[in-house]
């Protein structure tokens, strides 16, 4: 019996490894890479010097099971695309077309994350139809690797992202920010007036496996129907955690960034639950898993 593969490139990352792990379990098979050395379950792949058919196991490759390509990996500091704009667009884009097209001539479908950065900011709640104007060098490189795709592979399964956050306190990302400042005794700090939709990165794992096996195409917008005022998240983090830590909100313009940070970046993520049925966990549900562990 044929099953679904799945190779994760970057499943070193964040949201790669969960994405990994969900497959792992969820009657497919995958296999995983990361830039660096390799390891027992991670094969190495560096997307600016590698070819993905020399760094995979033959055996993916000539398969006949459905098989899928999720790509993760890239460099998504947005002051550090800014700086190295050189360095990160051979990762972010030349090296990412390249992987790209080599998947292609084995005829893998791709799923490919991008992100909410492609639009300006301005207004917020962006559907799939909603004019691109990024305003950052990462968004303006995530574009350039989106109109590839619909050019080249229109079968691909591109989803938009806003930001991500988990419920593991071994894990870098917001919460465990947050957790920090609090343990010691420094507030938190928000800009001001910015909303997000932020989205638990187990709910974003399971929605791309979902797609992936479903056959979905094109461009979708995964995200969880909450938005929050990045400050009122805090809060909701400060109080769920008992903490006492105060929270200050500060003008974009009072942080030192080096490229553009957007103040509306929620998506409408409604048309992919529609079509997935895809249900996602409530900030309060994740700030407490955190918590919990």
């Amino acid at each position: 019996m044929n099953t679904d593969r799945f190779l994760v490139v970057g499943a070193s990352g964040f949201i790669g490894s969960h994405i990994h792990e969900h497959a792992q379990t969820s009657a497919a098979d995958s296999i995983g890479t990361k830039s660096s050395s390799p390891t027992d379950q991670l094969s190495a792949f560096d997307l600016r010097t590698d070819s993905i058919t020399d760094c995979v196991a033959r055996e993916f490759w000539d398969s006949g099971d459905r098989r899928f390509a999720v790509i993760c990996s890239c460099i998504s500091q947005i002051d550090r695309c800014f700086l190295e704009r050189e360095q990160s667009r051979q990762v972010n884009v030349e090296g990412t077309i390249r992987l790209i097209d080599d998947l292609r001539r084995h005829g893998v479908r791709i799923a490919f994350l991008s992100t909410s950065h492609v639009f300006d900011g301005n207004v917020g709640g962006y559907s799939e139809s909603a004019a691109i104007d990024p305003q950052s060098e990462y968004g303006r490189q995530k574009v350039v690797v989106e109109e590839h795709l619909m050019r080249a592979a229109p079968e691909s399964l591109i989803v938009r992202l806003d930001k991500i956050v988990g419920d593991r306190p071994a894990e870098s990302h917001l919460f465990s920010e947050w957790r920090d400042l609090a343990k010691a005794g420094r507030n938190i700090v928000c800009i001001a007036d910015q909303v997000l939709s932020p989205t638990l990165v187990d709910d974003v794992a399971r929605a791309v496996i979902a797609g992936c096996q479903q056959g979905i195409s094109g461009i979708w917008h995964l995200a969880n129907p909450e938005q929050f005022l990045r400050a009122d998240l805090a809060q909701l983090f400060v109080a769920r955690s008992g903490s006492g830590v105060a929270v200050e909100e500060k003008p974009v313009g009072d942080f030192a960034f080096a490229d553009v940070r957007l103040l509306r970046t929620f998506l409408d993520g409604s048309r992919f639950i529609a079509a997935t049925g895809v249900e996602f966990t409530s900030m309060s549900v994740a700030i407490d898993r955190f918590l919990s562990s």
